[in-house]
């Protein structure tokens, strides 16, 4: 058994039991670079694991091990919980392991009674209280067109006019901007060249950002305007504290993003998803997992992001307002979106090198459909809206935006010569 192996499969395990164990994806990121190297935290993982049947239940043992191979220096008491936790899981004390160097045994003293309630003390949301949630969302999402996404992908495919249209057009650009990361066999993108700004001088100036026409400085508005031609005007809602007009605020629904499209989002993405399925009771076959593992995130990806998701139609729907935080998370909320996004517009949605961790996704999906034992399992209940929202009966949304491709490529010419 491998570093590597048990190092991902650790990462996988604190994902999974996130919310259980209170911990957030940029702590969960800090604990695994911090045991990434096997010569320092790493080495006391492998050490711990590989002795496991030889400490038994001896507690004690195991934590006067701990406490010798984890000194404090500059490794916190959390992560060394956590790894005691992860190798040995039937450890009985509630929650996290001491390692104080005292008994793990649990206490038998009556605990006193608070007269206060300290946020601390307030329970974590459990994946099965989660599912409630999603149970209760899922009729609430509304999704697009699935004819309108077509229509889209056909008029994407690389061997269409519109594609070396806009190819020609991103050449011209100093410098040149990849097609790839916007347009693909099954691309629904709307606006090929827009992207969401992420920091620097360059990305507030909007059209002097790289790996793109323009960037998006007020924030999705541009992803929210497909939307607005399909199905109807947006109502405006006024920012009290700058005093502007936020788009896109639709009778409290608020717009999702499914998969993620900002280059760190991305890696993180691909990361974590590749961690969980290594391990998951799914019917991968060897060939599956292979293809899974072999899943590399491309250095034009790694740099530019997936932008081509960000105006991407089959990538986008709508949730109420009040329950929109909870598929910021990747979790079982944000795993169930994707789940049925790619249910409704197929894999090809996702890049082709992607398409690993789509077939993964939907294998779970279908494993939880399809268990009996899961007969009671609220998230294999899932009520989705069946209806389907947006019309183009003139097929005007393919000549709006190329209007709107052409300005934006006018415009960033403009700033080239400047």
């Amino acid at each position: 058994m491998t570093f590597s192996y048990i190092r991902s499969t650790f990462k996988a395990w604190m994902i999974k039991h996130q919310q259980a164990l209170g911990l957030r994806l940029g702590t969960i990121d800090t604990y695994h670079s911090r045991i990434s190297s096997p010569d320092r935290t790493g080495s006391v993982l492998l050490n711990l694991f590989a002795r496991r049947q030889e400490f038994g239940t001896d507690w004690e043992r195991i934590l006067e091990e701990a406490n010798r191979l984890l000194p404090d220096n500059g490794i916190n008491a959390p992560l060394k919980s956590l790894v005691v936790s992860w190798v040995y899981p039937d450890e009985p004390s509630n929650g996290f392991p001491h390692l104080d160097g005292k008994s793990a045994k649990p206490s038998t003293a009556k605990p006193k009674e608070s007269v206060t309630s300290s946020p601390k003390s307030w329970p974590n949301i459990f994946d099965k209280d989660q599912q409630i949630l999603l149970r209760l969302v899922a009729q609430y999402i509304r999704w697009i067109n699935k004819t309108i996404v077509d229509q889209l992908t056909a008029h994407n495919s690389p061997e269409s006019e519109w594609y070396t249209h806009v190819e020609s057009g991103f050449n011209k650009v100093k410098p040149k901007v990849p097609v790839d990361i916007y347009l693909w066999e099954g691309s629904s993108c709307v606006f090929p060249g827009v992207r969401r700004k992420t920091g620097g001088s360059d990305e507030r100036a909007s059209f002097k950002a790289k790996y793109c026409l323009c960037t998006d400085s007020t924030g999705n508005a541009l992803a929210k305007q497909p939307w607005t031609w399909l199905i109807g005007h947006f109502d405006d809602k006024v920012s009290k504290s700058k005093g502007t007009r936020i788009l896109g605020v639709r009778n409290g629904y608020h717009l999702v993003h499914v998969f993620p499209h900002k280059p760190e989002e991305v890696i993180a993405f691909v990361r974590e998803t590749k961690a969980i399925y290594a391990i998951a009771d799914i019917d991968l076959s060897e060939q599956e997992r292979a293809d899974l593992a072999a899943v590399r995130v491309p250095k034009r990806v790694k740099k530019g992001g997936l932008p081509g998701l960000f105006t991407s139609l089959a990538n986008m729907c709508f949730a109420p307002g009040d329950l929109t935080r909870p598929t910021d998370a990747a979790g079982p909320l944000r795993r169930a979106l994707m789940q049925q996004a790619l249910h409704r517009f197929g894999v090809q949605m996702l890049p082709p090198w992607m398409k690993p961790i789509a077939e993964a996704l939907l294998k779970e999906a279908k494993k939880r459909s399809s268990n009996p034992e899961a007969a009671s399992d609220v998230k294999s209940a899932l009520e989705w809206d069946t209806e389907s929202y947006g019309s183009d009966p003139d097929k005007k949304l393919h000549s709006k935006r190329k209007k709107k491709f052409d300005d934006l490529l006018a415009k960033r010419l403009k700033k080239d010569k400047e």
